[in-house]
């Protein structure tokens, strides 16, 4: 909807339904490298942790399914723009030679 804000609110944590789909017509999946499930199978991620004050925002988001969500939370680190290229670093500190790029169609950004 076209009336719908994308970007930049603090709150709510959750991520309201406009965005959720701008975020999965953007990504269209799970954005962990080699990863095919779709966005109806995945989690919004807050790539800047909303509870340190990371916003609820397209630019800061990506999908991810449950498994790689529940990766990232125990130490992978995704890094790059969410609207283009991303890359993982592993635990260890290396990084995943396999970048992800969204799969579907950019976003309109909203106003």
């Amino acid at each position: 909807r076209p009336s719908e804000r994308l970007h930049t609110c603090r709150l709510p944590r959750v991520v309201p339904a406009g965005l959720l789909r701008a975020l999965a017509l953007r990504d269209a999946g799970c954005r962990f490298p080699g990863c095919d499930r779709p966005a109806t199978w995945c989690d919004a991620h807050h790539l800047h942790p909303w509870a340190g004050g990371g916003k609820t925002s397209l630019d800061i988001l990506i999908l991810l399914c449950a498994h790689h969500h529940t990766l990232v939370h125990e130490r992978w680190r995704p890094h790059g723009d969410p609207g283009t290229t991303m890359w993982f670093q592993r635990p260890d500190g290396t990084t995943l030679d396999l970048p992800s790029d969204p799969r579907g169609q950019p976003p309109t950004r909203g106003p």
